[in-house]
Parts: C-alpha cells; structure tokens; sequence
C-alpha cells in the first residue's frame, strides 16, 4: 500500500511538472494582450473630407465619425438575424442634431473598394437598414474636390428627400 502511494505522488509531481513546463510554452494564454492607441481614428481621406464637411455642416450639426449602425437604430422586429445583419457594420459619419442628439443622416464616403461584390453586398444591407428606418444616407464619391457647398447642397437635398 505504501508503494502505491508513492507511485501516485511521484505520477502526480511528474504531472504538475509537465503542465508546469508546458503552460511556459504559451506564455499569452496568462499574459493580458497588449494594445496600441491608433495615430488617429481617421484615415487621411477621412480627415480631409470631414474638414469639409464640417465647414458645411458643422453649424448645424454635430459629425460623428465611425458610428456603429446599430447605436443610430435598432431592428423593428427585434429578431437577432436582423440585429446580427448591422452588428458588425459602421458608416463613416453620422449627423446628429445638437439638441435632442437625434440622428439625421449617415455618410458613406464611397472609395474603390466599394466596387468590389462582397463590398457591395454589404452596401446593401446599410441603404436597406437606413431606408427602412427612415435616416438618409448620402452616399458620397472619395474626391479631393468636394467643396464645403457641395457637400451641403448634396446633404440638404438627401435630408429633403427624406422629409417628403
């Protein structure tokens, strides 16, 4: 009897020693990961057409930048597959009114990539998410020349379309 439990202890050690040694080998599986802050929330393009737009909107308007869909709306029929079809997505801007804080309409700055079909597939279910809950989206070009009016006359007459 003795004997057996000095071969269940020394089985015991031999294996606490293994896990031991083999939890070194994945040190990130008890290390927190480490994170980096981004040099800005906004690409280049994006820091240029919101200057922009904020001298054409910016008055009367708050611009968020990166909004997640699903904080500007929630699904009607509370089903998840309706929810788990916006989880995931963002526009590029959204304008809110300053007082009540009430989205009034999404921007899309349309690059290259919006040409390709799964980028197009996904386009679709935004204009359908955003038709449906009554909130315009203005698609709008990546240029370098939009003007500040232009950008306010496209989004006036959005918002316009909107209210009719």
């Amino acid at each position: 009897m003795n004997n057996t439990l000095v071969i269940i202890a020394i089985v015991a050690l031999a294996v606490l020693a293994a896990a031991a040694a083999a939890l070194q080998h994945f040190p990130s599986r008890i290390e927190a990961p480490r994170y980096r802050r981004q040099s800005s929330v906004l690409t280049n393009a994006e820091q240029a057409f919101y200057r922009r737009l904020a001298a054409g909107v910016g008055a009367d308007y708050l611009i968020w930048p990166k909004m997640r869909i699903l904080d500007v709306m929630t699904p009607a029929d509370g089903r998840i597959g309706s929810w788990n079809r916006i989880s995931s997505k963002h526009v590029d801007f959204v304008l809110v009114d300053p007082i009540s804080y009430a989205p009034v309409a999404a921007i899309e700055l349309d690059d290259a990539s919006h040409h390709r079909p799964d980028r197009q597939e996904r386009d679709a279910v935004v204009n359908n998410a955003f038709a449906s809950a009554g909130i315009p989206l203005v698609r709008v070009p990546a240029r370098k020349d939009w003007s500040a009016e232009q950008l306010r006359r496209t989004i006036d007459e959005a918002i316009d379309r909107a209210h009719v």
